[in-house]
């Protein structure tokens, strides 16, 4: 069994490269912005990921409007627009099947 300090030292070497593969995202996505100019759908799920993990929407988005040379109301408006899509697309497996039978 560890220790508490084990288990402190531990958390500390965790939480500091997993701050340098959110970075390390961050960085990658912005490169791509740079190159593409929008989000491409592997990075909105990293976006996702990244958020389930606790990073603030608010640091990611001016973040990425850093690296990649955008405004933040870009950022901000692309983040909308995946948001938007993704809904869409799961939206149309969300109507009861009840629903949809003729009775």
């Amino acid at each position: 069994m560890l220790t508490e300090d084990e288990l402190s030292f531990l958390a500390g070497v965790f939480a500091e490269r997993f701050g340098d593969v959110g970075a390390g995202l961050l960085k990658d996505m912005a490169e791509s912005l740079k190159k593409t100019g929008d989000l491409i759908p592997t990075y909105s799920k990293r976006l996702q990921q990244l958020y389930t993990y606790g990073y603030d929407v608010d640091l990611i988005a001016k973040e990425l409007a850093r690296e990649s040379g955008r405004s933040l109301k870009d950022i901000e408006k692309m983040f909308d627009e995946v948001a938007q899509e993704g809904y869409d697309w799961a939206n149309r497996f969300m109507t009861p099947r009840e629903l949809s039978k003729p009775h």
